[in-house]
């Protein structure tokens, strides 16, 4: 059964452009190596407070599918540039989804 998430993102104030350049890295990587992904988004907003937040959109084959994106060489890779770059203001929202309603499109 497919897997649906969103990970929210909140940059650190100043440190946007560098989460953007990490964003990028990312999601290439996760295209490039990762085929049981079966989509991995990442959108820019504007949160309540005015500030940036970035919004992934994941769709994953399984369960498995996200445990092993989550140990990948390049997952593991961009978390410690984050880590040692201090670009969070807070640590990664992620939540899994269940559909309640609706459809996928027409």
């Amino acid at each position: 059964m497919v897997l649906n998430v969103v990970a929210i993102v909140t940059p650190a104030p100043g440190k946007e452009s560098e989460v953007e350049e990490v964003i990028k890295e990312l999601t290439a990587n996760v295209e490039k190596y990762e085929k049981d992904v079966l989509k991995y988004k990442a959108y820019k907003t504007t949160n309540a407070e005015g500030a940036t937040e970035y919004v992934f959109q994941e769709i994953y084959k399984d369960e498995n599918t996200l445990k092993e994106h989550g140990v990948t060489d390049h997952f593991k890779a961009i978390v410690e540039k984050i880590e040692e770059g201090k670009l969070l203001a807070k640590p990664l929202n992620i939540m899994k989804l269940e559909a309640l309603s609706g459809y996928d499109g027409r």
